[in-house]
């Protein structure tokens, strides 16, 4: 055990340490799980659920039938041509009788959860006496705000970050673990890893790219060799490429992902896209800030100490922080998204664990009762982050430790702090950074109005489904624009289905869903002499219920 160790006095006990981390674990998960199916569901759950074609799908049924309506889907055509194993386990939870919330991000929550337990399995095979910053580590996986939030979603990001901890678990073991001549092992080693990025692949695209950063670790690994002449090397190559093959794939099946996703830039040029995206990911979205202060701090500090005591590790650790955002930035178009960098975040909290482990032996000190004192500062720091994740998740928007940011990830200027005033404003004044001549991307609402939302985000479709309880007499609801409503009205009990308004006007329904601000655009419903007129809206004033004003 080295000195650092040593010092804090982590549980000496592996069962013990397991013990700890899997309450941790299950406290994040009672954090993903509470109240799921009660938040709001936005226009990319009705995307999903109809790609996976979840309307048309009995609830039950046995595990053949399961299987042959799965092939069929999977071989048929698809709204959503990619993400095909969340949406898999999207029509397994609606089998199993789950509510359209929980369908759509069950399984997200569900490994989202289970990142925690990634982190603290990796952590355990790289460095199995740092019994400590194993612990730590698994508790700001599983209470920081950031990763809880994502985990709450239908984004797959989440999910895949655990399969890519999972991996880089298996790749530590191929690097560091395995003896060159053991070619056996090194096989199963290249197949599990193959295995865990083509399942993480299911729920996210994104993760071929972090396949590639890891495989930089065979190229700075210290004290090595030619890394093209080792085994560890072409074992990694070899585990990425039915992942390289199968992103090759969906890029040439699906003209969106090539657009929006595989496109290196714009008519703008180059750098001058790269500085839009800096611009976007820092002084928009503010991306320092959804991540967190403690991380940022304790990182440099944790890198340093690890450097000195373990220098492998350290640099696995750094290769996957910087690798992975460096190929987003610079070769791909839609590299704005915060939730993109999740695995980077992941390796910033593992280097912060480290860091506040060295400042346990620095509290606990020489001649004193060790563990107890030393232990005080991450229960502190742990809940801090499960009380503000709390608040952020479930409390208002007045609350003192309220992240706003990660709800509302583009509100330039607005409640931003000294934090993240003090690294927006210094990056604005790289050369280069002062902002895009085009506005970003983003939602530029006010705060005032960000926080009514985040009020009235719970049963947001409420004032909607009671109307038509009331007042509907079996008429099916159309459905314009946002497919989301089709499926909370399924759950309530009443039959809605997609209503393009391509038929003559005598055909259109009755009732009709659709968003508002889309309505001045249609032409069809806000003219006087038209034939609809709003009758309630959601608690969001966003989706609107029409009727006919002629029948």
């Amino acid at each position: 055990m080295d000195d650092l160790e040593r010092t804090v006095d982590p549980p000496r006990n592996a069962r013990r340490a397991l013990v700890i981390a899997l309450l941790l674990v299950l406290l994040g998960l009672f954090l993903r799980f509470r109240d799921l199916d009660l938040y709001r569901m936005n226009v990319d759950v009705g995307s999903y659920l109809v790609s996976a074609k979840v309307r048309e799908l009995p609830r039950g049924g046995t595990p053949v039938d399961w299987i042959r309506d799965d092939v069929s889907w999977l071989l048929g055509e698809k709204s959503w041509p990619h993400c095909f194993l969340h949406q898999v386990t999207q029509r397994h939870l609606h089998r199993l009788g789950a509510s359209a919330p929980v369908t759509a991000r069950g399984s997200i929550a569900l490994l989202g959860g289970l990142a925690a337990a990634a982190a603290f399995l990796f952590l355990s095979v790289a460095a199995p006496r740092r019994r400590a910053t194993a612990i730590i580590a698994t508790g700001l996986v599983a209470f920081s705000p950031l990763t809880v939030f994502y985990s709450r979603v239908v984004w797959g990001e989440m999910a895949a970050t655990t399969f890519w901890l999972l991996y880089l678990a298996v790749l530590w073991l191929v690097f560091e673990r395995t003896r060159p001549e053991d070619s056996g092992r090194m096989l199963r080693l290249g197949l599990a890893a193959a295995g865990l990025l083509l399942v993480g692949f299911g729920y996210q695209e994104f993760l071929v790219v972090y396949a590639f950063a890891a495989g930089a670790y065979a190229f700075v690994r210290p004290h090595r060799e030619r890394p093209l002449r080792q085994g560890s090397t072409w074992t990694w190559a070899i585990s990425a490429a039915p992942l390289v093959i199968l992103a090759g794939a969906a890029v040439l099946y699906s003209n969106e992902l090539v657009r929006e996703q595989f496109s290196v830039t714009d008519d703008a040029g180059f750098w001058t896209y790269r500085q839009r995206l800096l611009h976007a990911l820092f002084a928009i979205h503010q991306m320092h800030v959804q991540i967190g202060l403690l991380p940022f701090l304790l990182a440099p500090i944790g890198a340093v100490a690890l450097f000195r005591s373990d220098r492998r590790l350290a640099v696995f650790l750094l290769v996957n922080l910087v690798v992975g955002p460096a190929i987003l930035v610079l070769g791909f178009k839609d590299a704005h998204l915060v939730r993109l960098y999740l695995p980077s975040a992941v390796m910033l909290m593992f280097l912060a664990a480290e860091g506040l482990v060295s400042l346990m032996g620095l509290v606990a000190g020489p001649g004193t009762p060790r563990r107890p004192v030393a232990w005080l500062l991450p229960t502190a720091v742990l809940g801090f982050l499960f009380l503000q994740t709390w608040q952020t998740m479930f409390g208002e928007p007045d609350d003192r430790f309220f992240q706003h940011r990660i709800h509302a990830a583009a509100n330039p200027g607005v409640k931003q702090g000294l934090w993240a005033g003090l690294v927006a404003n210094t990056l604005l004044r790289l050369p280069g950074l002062a902002g895009p001549e085009e506005p970003p991307r983003g939602d530029l609402r006010d705060q005032a109005t960000r926080d009514r939302e985040l009020r009235l985000a719970r049963e947001v479709e409420r004032p909607i489904i009671e109307w038509l309880r009331r007042h509907r007499e079996g008429e099916v609801v159309g459905v314009l624009g946002d497919m989301t409503p089709l499926f909370y009205l399924r759950d309530a009990g009443i039959p809605a289905a997609p209503r393009p308004l391509t038929q003559p006007k005598s055909a259109w329904p009755t009732y009709l869903i659709c968003v508002k601000r889309l309505v001045p655009g249609t032409g069809r419903l806000e003219e006087e002499d038209g034939p609809y007129r709003e009758i309630v809206a959601d608690t969001l004033d966003r989706l609107a219920l029409y009727g006919r004003a002629d029948r």
